[in-house]
């Protein structure tokens, strides 16, 4: 990737300074809807959820950019640990074994024992996002090809 007078050139690929800031202003503004949107659904384990982990998971949830050469190459969500044991349904003396989640803890299960199950809090969101985000960076980059070779429809 080579950088020649103010735009970006990657196989073929041209983007300008204003393309590139509506590039990496459109990926913000999915991170951020993303974030909100997983932000809201761990907001269901604040009030129902036992424990000062699950109700500490929704302040925890943040979310990043990193960026080459100008343009946004990577999105990360960041929450506490914990997370990841509420959406797998695992913990203290529950684990996850051939996609079920089972007890092994010495201590027998009680009637008051409460039986874990995944909540998928997180994927799930993912999922129904993510091809927004692929729809909207194929955009752009068919603009960059089209722009950079001059290609027009007659």
């Amino acid at each position: 990737m080579a950088i020649t007078r103010g735009t970006v050139r990657s196989a073929g690929q041209a983007f300008t300074p204003d393309e590139m800031k509506a590039y990496n202003d459109m990926i913000r503004k999915w991170t951020s809807k993303v974030r909100l949107r997983i932000k809201s659904s761990s907001a269901r384990f604040a009030n129902g959820g036992s424990g000062k982990y699950v109700k500490a998971l929704t302040p925890s949830i943040g979310s990043g950019t990193k960026m080459d050469y100008g343009i946004i190459d990577r999105v990360n969500i960041k929450f506490e640990r914990h997370g990841v044991f509420v959406h797998k349904g695992v913990g203290r003396g529950y684990v996850m074994r051939s996609g079920n989640v089972i007890r092994v803890a010495y201590t027998p299960a009680t009637p008051a024992t409460k039986r874990r199950k995944p909540v998928d809090w997180f994927n799930a969101i993912i999922e129904n996002n993510l091809p927004e985000l692929a729809n909207s960076v194929a955009t752009f980059n068919a603009d960059a090809v089209i722009n950079e070779k001059r290609m027009f429809i007659r």
